[in-house]
């Protein structure tokens, strides 16, 4: 992410910044010439007046920094809030990599012995990572790495249950996991780029 200490000056920051400014210094300049206007003619209620003035521009004032104090704290909280989403989804894409490259190595060790109808490897393969992470997936991963793992992991689901998958099948699976891994680490690149800016 950026860095986020820094405040940046759009164009339509400056504009309001420049209208906030006049109108502050408008209603100071004002309330100079009444409390001015005021003293000369030695009012009775000119102290009142000039609290009553204070109050309005103190208010006015108050306001405007209020603002400007809020709006600045609610983008913070959004970019810690899109930064965090973007360390999660990492964390979860390092993990499935993980499990999926140990699937992939287990899958392509034990091809002979599937075909020779013992299956018993099945059972290691592990879908553990997929379904705890699933869900919590963000919008920051891409949809076509989001559909290629949801692709992989249900033809895993299949094979663990013991479908038979012929040969041609079996290697489909083996280099669809091979282009979901590759997906996966574009995704891992682009996002540690974005956390590294």
């Amino acid at each position: 992410m950026r860095n986020s200490s820094k405040i940046e000056f759009t164009p339509k920051t400056i504009i309001w910044l420049v209208v906030i400014s006049f109108i502050t210094g408008s209603l100071i300049f004002m309330c100079g010439i009444i409390l001015y206007k005021l003293n000369l003619e030695k009012l009775s209620y000119a102290g009142d007046l000039v609290g009553g003035i204070g109050g309005v521009v103190g208010g006015f004032i108050g306001g405007i920094v209020a603002y400007i104090v809020a709006s600045f704290q609610i983008k913070k909280a959004s970019e810690l809030e899109r930064q965090r989403s973007v360390s999660n989804n990492c964390a979860y894409l390092r993990l499935l990599k993980n499990e999926m490259d140990t699937n992939k190595k287990l899958l392509s060790r034990c091809k002979q012995s599937y075909f020779d109808n013992d299956k018993t490897f099945l059972k290691f393969l592990s879908i553990d990572i997929w379904d705890k992470c699933c869900t919590s997936i963000g919008l920051e991963i891409r949809e076509e790495t989001l559909n290629s793992l949801m692709s992989v992991y249900r033809k895993i689901n299949l094979i663990k249950s013991e479908q038979e998958f012929d040969e041609q099948t079996y290697e489909t699976l083996l280099q669809d996991i091979e282009d979901s891994l590759r997906s996966v680490e574009t995704d891992l690149q682009t996002l540690s780029n974005e956390i590294a800016i």
